[in-house]
């Protein structure tokens, strides 16, 4: 799936299918769910008004009505887009699974205004009142109208690790999990700003409750970044962090870390960005000595 087009999707359910728009620069995903008449926005692949209006003609082509947008978290290319959505469908919901969620957005456009990187002052927390826009959903979910079977239960992991707070989403009817960015297919993840060694920790450890609760490889799982796939990748990231982390502690930093993990994950994208911002994280530079260093995992994502 492009953004210059509609294909008929993955199917999800009967009568129901799943849609990627993806943003070219990040390899980030907005997923739309959808029946023959409506249709709910899994974030918004997006790096501005611009970004958001594409997503918006997007959705628009899929000729259904979009019920809801929801927001897993509060990473820019999240939620960038929500102004050129709401303006395109007024009577859409835009939903955060928890009130923190909408706070951490705010907190997110605040800093990125005041370091001057905020897009469009349209963006600004001045001017949009996002915690007024974000509803907070039930915590049974929400049901695409028209497909009963079909509801997108949340879950909210209990403790930072690539974002402060992230939202998944199990649709048991469809025997698939929207992972967030917990998981990324193919894409170097992000471990820069606002990521440091506790939340690599913790990282691992939320994966592990995700492999639990959804073990095996037969799910169908969608990522914040990365085609659809298996749950084998849930797998495959917990190597990706663990390996990160082994380096970390082996002392490698900056280009060497770069290139040790582009090495080892040679087929990923986000080279130049994700890859790049998580070998200049000055969080590393604040770490002890290195620690006796477990072998990094040979198994790739």
């Amino acid at each position: 799936m492009t953004a210059t087009s509609f294909e008929r999707g993955l199917g999800l359910a009967p009568g129901v299918t799943l849609h990627r728009f993806v943003h070219p620069y990040f390899d980030a995903n907005a997923w739309l769910v959808a029946n023959d008449a409506h249709a709910v926005l899994i974030d918004t692949a997006s790096n501005g008004d611009e970004d958001g209006a594409r997503v918006a003609d997007f959705v628009a082509r899929s000729g259904r009505a979009l019920f809801a947008v929801i927001v897993s978290h509060g990473h820019p290319d999240v939620f960038f887009g929500v102004n050129a959505l709401r303006a395109r469908f007024p009577a859409a919901r835009f939903l955060v699974a928890r009130p923190e969620i909408a706070d951490d957005v705010v907190a997110m456009a605040d800093t990125m205004e005041r370091y001057g990187m905020l897009p469009s002052p349209a963006l600004s927390p001045t001017n949009l009142d996002y915690r007024a826009l974000f509803e907070v959903m039930p915590p049974e979910g929400v049901t695409l109208p028209g497909s009963a079977s079909v509801t997108l239960r949340p879950w909210v992991t209990s403790a930072p690790s690539e974002f402060t707070r992230l939202t998944c989403l199990w649709m048991e009817a469809a025997q698939t999990l929207f992972a967030s960015d917990l998981a990324y297919n193919h894409v170097h993840a992000w471990a820069g700003l606002g990521v440091d060694r506790a939340a690599l920790v913790s990282w691992l450890g939320l994966l592990d409750e995700l492999i639990a609760a959804h073990p095996g490889p037969e799910i169908r799982v969608i990522t914040g970044h990365g085609p659809a796939t298996d749950g084998n990748v849930l797998l495959a990231q917990r190597a990706y962090v663990g390996d990160l982390l082994a380096l970390l502690d082996a002392g490698v930093r900056g280009e060497a870390l770069e290139a040790r993990m582009a090495a080892r994950y040679p087929g990923h994208a986000g080279t130049g960005f994700q890859l790049h911002m998580t070998g200049t994280n000055p969080a590393w530079e604040a770490l002890a000595a290195p620690r006796p260093a477990h072998e990094p995992s040979q198994e790739t994502a």
